[in-house]
């Protein structure tokens, strides 16, 4: 794979869901039947999905890496150990 090309790389597919038209419609909705607008935009919010090619993958180079560590310090009695079954 090219990674040097990867920030010219155009998406696929640009999809809008719930635009400015669509959630004034559902706000209307609600308030026309007492509901609350702002809470029906809030449930329908503004999407935008962008979809690229998937990356390709060649030429794997596994390599193995062995990291020692110290356990951190965490407030409030939380447990942060792995559980070793």
């Amino acid at each position: 794979m090219n990674t040097s090309t990867l920030d010219s790389q155009a998406s696929r597919i640009v999809v809008e869901e719930n635009e400015a038209d669509a959630q004034n419609g559902f706000a209307f909705t609600a308030s026309s039947f007492g509901g609350n607008p702002v809470a029906a935009i809030a449930a329908n919010p503004t999407l935008l999905r962008i979809y690229f090619e998937p990356l390709r993958q060649k030429d794997l180079i596994t390599r193995r890496i062995s990291v020692p560590t110290q356990p951190i310090f965490v407030r409030k009695g939380i447990d942060l150990s792995p559980e070793i079954s």
